[in-house]
């Protein structure tokens, strides 16, 4: 592997990610393990599915990924086909009654440990109110690397 080349987008890639402040005081620091799979890339935009497999809060339900990268940058939108709630202690369920949340991965290339690390944030819990809408935004911080 080339030390100062990022790996080829396509292919396997596993990581996690990790909940952030906003999930409260219990579930704060708590990890998803995640596996992509990118099967198609043209011009630094990709596209894939993602399937949490192990940790609080797993959605184990198949997620649609598009993305790009630039460099040692990238950028990863992700859309679960169903609304998973996880309730104040622990529990999930789904909930499609409300819009599926926005969910936005950004990071870069650690070219030591030959892995993304970023941060994300959700965008859930849009409640129309007056001329505009509230919006709940969640963090964290996630790390993936290729699967070889």
């Amino acid at each position: 592997m080339d030390y100062f080349k990022v790996p080829e987008i396509e292919g396997q890639w596993v990581g996690y990610y990790e909940l952030g402040p906003e999930y409260g005081q219990i579930n704060a620091g708590e990890r998803v393990e995640f596996r992509l799979f990118i099967d198609q890339s043209n011009d630094g935009q990709f596209s894939g599915t993602s399937v949490d497999y192990d940790g609080y809060g797993s959605n184990f339900d198949i997620a649609k990924i598009q993305g790009f990268i630039d460099g040692q940058l990238i950028s990863i939108n992700k859309e679960y086909n169903d609304n998973l709630v996880i309730d104040e202690i622990g529990n999930t369920y789904t909930d499609n009654s409300r819009p599926k949340p926005k969910i936005h991965y950004t990071g870069t290339y650690n070219y030591n440990l030959y892995r993304y690390e970023g941060v994300f944030e959700v965008l859930c819990n849009d409640i129309p109110f007056g001329d505009g809408d509230i919006v709940e935004v969640l963090t964290g911080k996630w790390e993936a690397w290729k699967d070889h």
